[in-house]
């Protein structure tokens, strides 16, 4: 089954900000990485609470997201690329280098600078990391 081309829908403002959330920001994270490699994603406007009855104490975003027709970057091995990431992401605070040591990955033909934390890479480094160590991986 493939995923949909498109999906227009209203989520709290605190996940639109997190699908839109760049590299460094506090709320970049896991959901940031997944839906941006599949999806351009873009904010279509902010609903406010009053919209509602009875108003919610949170406001709301409308989002829209469109499938990419190619890939943000080549992954070698997608499900490696999957597992990496989600590992990164549960350990934010730690650094590149003891994330993929605890992972049991070795890292080969990247520039990446390793004493990064997960939260300040972009998809595309992800991608990246992902392709020097699914030789290596378990």
């Amino acid at each position: 089954m493939w995923p949909p081309l498109s999906i227009t829908v209203m989520v709290q403002r605190d996940v639109a900000d997190r699908l839109l959330a760049p590299p460094g920001d506090g709320v970049y994270g896991l959901l940031t990485v997944r839906m941006a490699w599949a999806y351009e994603i873009r904010r279509v406007r902010n609903v406010p609470g009053t919209c509602f009855l009875p108003p919610p104490r949170v406001g709301s975003s409308v989002v829209h997201l469109t499938r990419r027709t190619q890939p943000l970057a080549e992954l070698r091995d997608p499900a490696h690329f999957e597992r990496l990431v989600k590992f990164a992401f549960t350990q934010r605070r730690k650094q590149l280098i003891a994330i993929l040591r605890d992972f049991g990955v070795e890292v080969s033909g990247t520039d990446l600078d390793l004493h990064r934390r997960p939260e300040t890479l972009a998809p595309e480094e992800w991608a990246a990391l992902s392709n020097a160590t699914s030789e290596t991986s378990p």
